[in-house]
């Protein structure tokens, strides 16, 4: 912020949905994350727990057509959802979710 510079945050659905402290903290990070400029990109709903199993390691795909379903607009309507309860306008969240449908990042692919 002081050197003007900003970011792009990708972010995970599931953890801002819901009444908890924990996603109310998260939704006002992205709140401040969208009016301090930055960008938002979809790391998936649910950071793809769906594959995971009782043992490691949990970071194996299943499959591309199962793993891309917890992409795009599955995201987008727990992000968006989100920031309308957190007051922000239609036009910044239609904007987060045409962002959100170009920028992904793929959770675990910091692994190599």
């Amino acid at each position: 912020k002081k050197f003007g510079i900003s970011a792009t945050f990708f972010v995970i659905g599931q953890r801002v949905e819901g009444d908890s402290k924990a996603a109310d903290s998260k939704r006002q990070m992205m709140v401040r994350m969208v009016e301090e400029g930055h960008v938002i990109g979809d790391h998936s709903y649910d950071h793809m727990k769906h594959n995971f199993d009782t043992a490691p390691p949990w970071n194996v795909y299943r499959g591309v057509k199962d793993d891309l379903q917890w992409f795009g607009q599955k995201n987008i309507n727990a992000v968006n959802q989100s920031m309308i309860k957190a007051g922000l306008s239609t036009e910044t969240i239609n904007n987060i979710a045409r962002t959100m449908l170009k920028i992904k990042r793929l959770p675990f692919t910091d692994n190599w």
